[in-house]
């Protein structure tokens, strides 16, 4: 029998990835546009799991319309924030209905256009890049080798973030590339080194690896 889980909780590392990016109903954007809020997008995941991209379907449409609102109101930056968001969401619903090709296109979409964007001066870097989602898409089509392309390609302009260090370590494990896989789950451990114990399963699944070599 599988570990159990909280009902309503992510079952997979990404629909926990999706939920930090893409749920969140009460912070403004920025101070110049606090009267404008992201919504709380329903989890593609779920979605996903449930047999159909309905439910993200919908949930595309509000970004939509706090864009056009944005670029009414000059905000170009954060208009564009919420375009790559609502990409991702767009690109999750395909894959729950089974459109990889479209889930593919629409995910690469989000990623070329953030990489295109520069990040605002006062605000941290994204929660979870396009990249490192895309990356995330490529592992649940699996295509491990194209997804540490993805993960590689976060770290070199987010080095140490702990999803990218994990799914690159992932997918070079499951694409037989034991050295590769190594160097990742060793960095990643480095980067908790001060974390709580016990440590995140994540963390315990790169001590194994190790440990086994």
């Amino acid at each position: 029998m599988g570990a159990r889980r909280e009902l309503g909780q992510p079952r997979t590392q990404t629909g926990r990835l999706l939920r930090a990016r893409l749920q969140d109903g009460t912070r403004p954007l920025h101070e110049k546009s606090s009267q404008v809020r992201v919504p709380a997008f329903a989890d593609p995941e779920q979605s996903l799991l449930a047999g159909g991209g309905i439910f993200a379907r919908e949930s595309a449409a509000a970004p939509q319309q706090i864009r056009e609102r944005l670029l009414k109101a000059g905000e170009n930056y954060w208009a564009r924030q919420v375009e790559i968001q609502e990409l991702a969401v767009r690109a999750w619903a395909a894959l729950a209905e089974g459109k990889k090709e479209e889930a593919l296109r629409q995910m690469k979409s989000a990623a070329e256009l953030e990489d295109g964007t520069q990040k605002s001066a006062v605000t941290p870097g994204p929660l979870a890049p396009a990249r490192e989602l895309l990356g995330e898409m490529l592992l649940e089509m699996n295509e491990p080798a194209q997804a540490l392309e993805q993960f590689e390609a976060t770290l070199k302009k987010e080095p140490g973030r702990f999803r990218a260090l994990y799914g690159a370590a992932h997918a070079a494990q499951l694409s037989g590339s034991r050295d590769t896989s190594q160097r990742y789950f060793r960095e990643m451990l480095k980067v908790c080194g001060h974390a709580d114990k016990p440590g995140r399963s994540e963390v315990r699944e790169a001590e194994r690896a190790i440990l086994q070599g």
